[in-house]
C-alpha cells in the first residue's frame, strides 16, 4: 500500500468540503494544488476539515512530486481540462491521481492527464450519518494495479469504496442526480409542492432527506454537472436537466451554500 503524508487538492466545490473533511479527521496534510498548478497564492478554506495549506515563497521543494492527487472539478469542465493536462507532468512517477467522473469518465480525464495507468475516477456526495464511501472505476485500458492501490489507501483512511463501470456519474452521483432530476420535473410541472415531494420520499423510501433538500445540500450547479455529463455521453433524453435548473442557477440560487435553492435557508442552517 502506498504511503501518503500529503494530499494535492485540486479544484472546487462540493467535493472539495468532502475530502477536507475526510482527510482532515485522518491528519493528513492538505495543500492547495488549486494554486500551485494555476500559479496564483493564496488558498481558501471551504469546508470543514483541514485548512489547505497554500504555496508561499521558496516552497517549491514542499510542492514538488507529490504521491497523491485529487481532482474536485466538476461544473468548469475547461479549468478541469486544462489543470489535468498540467499535472500530468507534476505527479510522483508512482503516484496516484484520483479524480471526479461526476461529469466527465474516467477515461476521458485520464486522456486529459497523459498518464492513464495514474488515474482512478471516483464517484461521491456527502452522506448521512454514514462512514464515508466512494464508487471507484479505472480508465479503459489502465493498469488495474492502480484503482487496487487506490481501494487500499482509501481503506486505510476509512473510505469505504465500490468499485463499479467506467461511465459518467458512476453509480451512486448518476442515481442520485437523476432521483433529483425527476422531483425536478414534478416541482416544474405542479404535480406537488417541493415541501410534499420531500416528504413524501421521506417516509416512502425511508430516505435521510426528500431529493430537493438533498439537492440543496450538495449544490443545483454540481447536481446538473452530472446530468449535463450524462446527456452529453448518452445524448438521451432522460438525462436532460429541468429548465427550472438553469433558472435558479442563473438567479445564483445554487442551494445550502447560497443561501437559497429550492428552498430558503438561514446563516445558521447554511451551516448545517
Amino acid at each position: 500500500m502506498m504511503t501518503v503524508d500529503r494530499v494535492w487538492l485540486v479544484g472546487e466545490g462540493v467535493l472539495k468540503a468532502f475530502w477536507l473533511d475526510v482527510l482532515g479527521r485522518r491528519g493528513i496534510a492538505v495543500e492547495d494544488g488549486t494554486a500551485a498548478v494555476d500559479g496564483r497564492p493564496g488558498g481558501r478554506r471551504p469546508g470543514r476539515g483541514v485548512a489547505l495549506r497554500s504555496p508561499g515563497a521558496g516552497e517549491a521543494q514542499l510542492l514538488s512530486a507529490p504521491a497523491l492527487i485529487i481532482d474536485v472539478e466538476n461544473v468548469d469542465l475547461r479549468a478541469k481540462r486544462r489543470r489535468l493536462r498540467r499535472l500530468g507532468a507534476r505527479l510522483h512517477p508512482h503516484g496516484l491521481l484520483l479524480t471526479s467522473a461526476h461529469a466527465v469518465s474516467a477515461t476521458e480525464a485520464a486522456a486529459w492527464f497523459g498518464r492513464p495507468d495514474a488515474v482512478v475516477g471516483y464517484g461521491a456526495f456527502p452522506a448521512y450519518g454514514t462512514a464515508p464511501a466512494v464508487d471507484l472505476a479505472a480508465p479503459l485500458g489502465a493498469d488495474p494495479s492502480g484503482i487496487t492501490r487506490a481501494e487500499a489507501w482509501l481503506a486505510s483512511i476509512g473510505v469505504r469504496t465500490f468499485r463499479v463501470g467506467d461511465e459518467v456519474g458512476l453509480a451512486f452521483p448518476r442515481v442520485l442526480a437523476m432521483i433529483i432530476n425527476e422531483a425536478a420535473f414534478a416541482l416544474m410541472e405542479g404535480v406537488a409542492a417541493a415541501e410534499d415531494i420531500d416528504r413524501a420520499m421521506r417516509l416512502g423510501t425511508n430516505y435521510p432527506e426528500g431529493p430537493l433538500a438533498w439537492a440543496d445540500r450538495i449544490g443545483l450547479d454540481e447536481v446538473q454537472a452530472v446530468l449535463r455529463g450524462l446527456y452529453r455521453a448518452f445524448g438521451e433524453d432522460r438525462y436532460r436537466p429541468a429548465p427550472i435548473f438553469r433558472q435558479l442557477i442563473a438567479a445564483g440560487r445554487l442551494g445550502r451554500k447560497a443561501g437559497h435553492g429550492f428552498y430558503a435557508y438561514t446563516d445558521e442552517a447554511k451551516e448545517r
